[in-house]
């Protein structure tokens, strides 16, 4: 690789990483979201607390959390998803939008996780291991 090919993705990976940076730190208010939960602080962490879809369903709109979103069986969201700390989605989750989280109180990992019939068209925004 040339020396005009290295700088051309080193200025590359650097509009990348701002455009990141700006897209996570957004103010977002309670009303950009279709559904929210777990609206307490994020640090300490709390699996207790967030949101927590556990059968069929089809939202259209953005989901948040300070905590935790957890999503099981047949999902289908047109929208993005915020957390200030982890994102589980498994089994047939089919999502059209970003995805957002951020690990602010727990050292647990994976932050976003799914499972191989997962489909995501978007971007995942993570601050820890994605699996």
């Amino acid at each position: 690789m040339n020396s005009s090919s290295r700088l051309l993705n080193i200025i590359c990976t650097a509009l990348v990483i701002c455009s990141v940076q700006v897209v996570a730190a957004q103010n977002l208010k309670l009303t950009d979201f279709a559904i929210w939960g777990g609206g307490a602080s994020p640090t300490p962490y709390n699996s207790a607390q967030g949101v927590f879809i556990s059968n069929t369903a089809n939202i259209q709109g953005d989901i948040g959390s300070n905590h935790f979103v957890d999503i099981k069986n047949n999902f289908t969201l047109t929208g993005n998803i915020y957390s200030g700390n982890r994102v589980i989605f498994a089994d047939l989750a089919k999502i059209t939008g970003n995805i957002f989280a951020n690990r602010l109180g727990t050292t647990l990992s994976p932050t976003i996780s799914g499972n191989n019939r997962d489909t995501i068209t978007g971007n995942l925004t993570a601050n820890g291991k994605l699996a």
